[in-house]
């Protein structure tokens, strides 16, 4: 009995499943599906959207190389709609749909086209022309080149996903012109982007979006950047100063002021339009920073500094050896008591010839009015002032001003002065007989007015105090005079 109700259980499924196979499975797709906002388009009701009949368990679509739903599905309510995503934007892509009975394997397809009509797209931050990005010019008043800003905008991309934008810019207010060059390439993903060097004047910036699939998008904007040229630092001996106006970067037609400021006080403000050459005055001795500032009605400035130095001009020196004065002289008094006219001492001292003052000749000349008749300016010697002693020679009894022009190649000139006393004794002519021994005192000196004398005579290493003995002596007889201030000479 067991027997028999198996064996007409299997004929019963048998015949069920011959039944299943004569009916068959069919499925009709609709011609095309639009593509949604963001890639995707939705299957509504897919046992009637896409007509199928027959026994079916699962359903699935593939496309672009992915299975997009396998779904186990026997009646409309089990899975009320599919959505299928990653459809390129703008593109026509076309969907193969499968239904299979997994009793009895039977499969059937159909395929559609799904049309999207969105077209990438990436929007530009703003400002999105040369007036907009001189007003909101994000760029910092140090002139600083880096600019940045939110990533751009993008829609209508595949998920948005795996986008790289390009940015390329055109300047053709610097020389040579620049002409789409890139900047830089940065990730969708990346929240703030910043863009290096760029130039002076009126910068168009291209945005290239692209991603995997090789979609595209661009969006253009314009970031002015403001830009000013300070002079160079400038070295003067003066405290005032003119030059032609600075050149500046703003937009066209732009009603611009320049100020100029030393150390925060305003010393001079000129209209671009009245005055195409500034002066400015009131610098003090040392460093100044002045601060260029221009500006427009607009309220767009920018700024730069640069240092004017005003200098004490130096003037070349020379400084002569000591003494410094006759009196000086005397006591410091090189000559030798023997009456040589020849005095030597170390080169003078230059400072602030050019060229460490190199290649400077010492020309010697001086006065004397104590001789009969007078000297005056006579040219005594030229030394080289790489010499490091100077010898002067046939200086005069008395007072003897020593002046000294030091003059180089260029014609740079200094002087200075110095006296020289030279101390004299003129002996007298020894008589041959006492009648006339008052001769002795008809000696004759040369010694500073004033000067308190004191006589001494000499014999033989003796003194004598007896102008008798002096004269009636032998000739060898030596006279020295003193002064007060220990000056000596003899004869």
């Amino acid at each position: 009995m067991k027997i028999l109700l198996i064996g007409a259980l299997v004929f019963l499924l048998h015949q069920q499943y011959a039944s299943a196979q004569n009916t068959g499975i069919t499925i009709t797709c609709p011609v095309t599906k639009t593509v949604e906002q963001g890639g995707t388009v939705t299957i509504t009701n897919p046992m009637t959207t896409l007509m199928i009949q027959g026994s079916i368990n699962t359903i699935s679509y593939d496309y672009l190389g992915r299975t997009g739903i396998n779904a186990q599905i026997e009646t409309a309510s089990d899975f009320p709609s599919h959505v299928l995503t990653g459809f390129p934007a703008g593109l026509t892509t076309v969907v193969t749909v499968e239904i299979r009975d997994t009793v009895t394997e039977e499969r059937a397809l159909c395929t559609f086209r799904a049309v999207s009509t969105a077209v990438p797209e990436v929007t530009c931050p703003s400002p999105t022309n040369a007036i907009a990005a001189n007003r909101l010019d994000p760029l910092s008043p140090n002139l600083s080149p880096q600019v940045s800003f939110n990533s751009p905008t993008l829609s209508s991309f595949p998920n948005n996903a795996n986008v790289q934008l390009a940015y390329r810019y055109s300047n053709f207010d610097v020389t040579p012109p620049v002409n789409n060059q890139l900047l830089t390439t940065i990730q969708s993903t990346q929240q703030r982007h910043s863009l290096n060097n760029l130039p002076c004047g009126s910068n168009t910036v291209t945005v290239t979006a692209t991603d995997n699939a090789g979609n595209t998008a661009t969006c253009q904007f314009i970031y002015f950047r403001l830009c000013v040229a300070c002079p160079n630092p400038v070295q003067s001996t003066q405290t005032f100063t003119s030059f032609a106006r600075p050149t500046f970067n703003f937009p066209l037609g732009a009603v611009v002021t320049y100020t100029y400021t030393n150390n925060g006080q305003t010393i001079g403000t000129f209209q671009f339009n009245q005055a195409t050459t500034h002066f400015l005055q009131g610098f003090q001795v040392g460093t100044n920073t002045v601060t260029l500032t221009v500006r427009d009605t607009n309220g767009n400035s920018v700024f730069c500094t640069y240092s004017y130095i005003v200098t004490v001009p130096s003037v070349p020196e020379v400084t002569c050896p000591d003494p410094t004065n006759a009196f000086v002289a005397n006591r410091l008094n090189p000559l030798s008591p023997g009456c040589t006219s020849q005095v030597s001492f170390s080169s003078p001292a230059l400072a602030n010839f050019p060229n460490n003052n190199a290649n400077v000749q010492l020309i010697y000349t001086y006065t004397n009015f104590d001789v009969n008749p007078p000297i005056n300016g006579q040219q005594l010697a030229t030394i080289p002032s790489t010499q490091n002693s100077h010898v002067l020679s046939n200086l005069q009894c008395g007072s003897n001003t020593v002046s000294v022009q030091a003059t180089n190649n260029a014609g740079s000139t200094a002087t200075c002065q110095f006296t020289y006393f030279r101390l004299c004794l003129v002996c007298p002519t020894v008589p041959s007989s006492a009648a006339n021994f008052f001769q002795c005192c008809s000696s004759s000196t040369t010694f500073p007015t004033g000067a308190i004398l004191t006589y001494t005579y000499i014999r033989n290493g003796q003194t004598i105090d007896s102008f008798l003995v002096c004269c009636l002596g032998s000739p060898s007889i030596r006279i020295h005079y003193r002064d007060q201030y220990n000056n000596f000479d003899g004869g």
